[in-house]
């Protein structure tokens, strides 16, 4: 699974869907709201054939039959379900058995902002991580303040910064940047 080029491709869609709104906040929020969205989508297709995987994200509705809720803890969760008799109706009950991939976005550019959003994942027992944030001038000072927090992270690591998206209608390319934590260090992955 190459996470930058799912994280390019639901920015790319994100970008050409989401400028609906009154005022410029609502039109970032939609706009954030469609990238979350996408990258739910992009992350379940990667699962693709396995019935027992879904991808919960409270922009999509397609497992809330299924699994009662649209958001599970986290901006997306992508985990292996099983199911168990009710025992009282007749029917089944879901419930989680592993989790895939724990993602949570906050496009807000302070980094305390982030770091609220980010300690949620130190506490995911996801085999993978990803914390989609916002391109800031000083990424290195960014990625200072998340690694605090990475080094008490399980699992596989990402960070992957887009555009805001009040910037979207100026970003040229979609100029995605991603790095994953190793040992006590951020590394681009490109």
């Amino acid at each position: 699974m190459e996470i930058r080029h799912l994280v390019e491709t639901a920015f790319g869609e994100a970008r050409g869907r989401a400028d609906n709104g009154k005022s410029r906040g609502e039109v970032n929020r939609n706009r954030s709201a469609e990238f979350v969205s996408r990258l739910a989508t992009a992350l379940h297709r990667e699962c693709e054939g396995d019935e027992q995987v879904i991808a919960l994200s409270k922009h999509n509705a397609d497992h809330r039959e299924r699994f009662g809720v649209n958001e599970l803890l986290f901006d997306i969760t992508v985990c292996r379900t099983d199911t168990v008799a009710s025992g009282t109706s007749g029917g089944e009950l879901s419930f989680v058995t592993k989790g895939l991939w724990a993602v949570e976005s906050e496009m807000a550019k302070d980094k305390r902002e982030a770091l609220i959003d980010f300690n949620k994942l130190v506490l995911a027992g996801a085999e993978n991580k990803l914390f989609v944030g916002p391109q800031v001038s000083d990424e290195g000072d960014y990625l200072r303040v998340l690694g605090a927090a990475a080094r008490h992270c399980s699992g596989n690591l990402f960070v992957a910064l887009i555009p805001h998206p009040g910037e979207w209608a100026d970003a040229a390319h979609a100029d995605v940047r991603v790095w994953q934590w190793t040992a006590s260090a951020w590394e681009s992955v490109n």
